[in-house]
């Protein structure tokens, strides 16, 4: 099963006592404005509680692909290489970041 929506990480900046603010590429359904999502990186799996999105723009026009910026709160940036990927918890999915 694929998951709800994705987000690919270009880049990935520190911002003192929030968290993470990562840059990339979004597919699938909007994400929804502030919530928990997974991030993956190289097969490992990390639950990061709170999501915000910051950049709306291309879902604000009503698709939903392409550039936006999330803050990924408590998560440092050495966490966060580029080609991570941040995408939606979904229940049905198994542990690993693997598909």
């Amino acid at each position: 099963m694929d998951p709800r929506w994705q987000f690919e990480v270009e880049e990935a900046f520190a911002i003192t006592g929030r968290g993470t603010a990562v840059i990339g590429q979004h597919r699938g359904e909007a994400i929804p404005a502030v919530g928990p999502a997974v991030l993956c990186v190289g097969g490992a799996r990390e639950t990061v509680e709170r999501v915000a999105v910051h950049m709306l723009d291309r879902q604000r026009e009503g698709r939903h692909e392409g550039r936006v910026a999330l803050l990924l709160y408590g998560v440092d940036k050495e966490c966060v290489p580029a080609g991570a990927v941040v995408r939606s918890v979904d229940e049905h999915r198994s542990a690993d970041c693997g598909g």
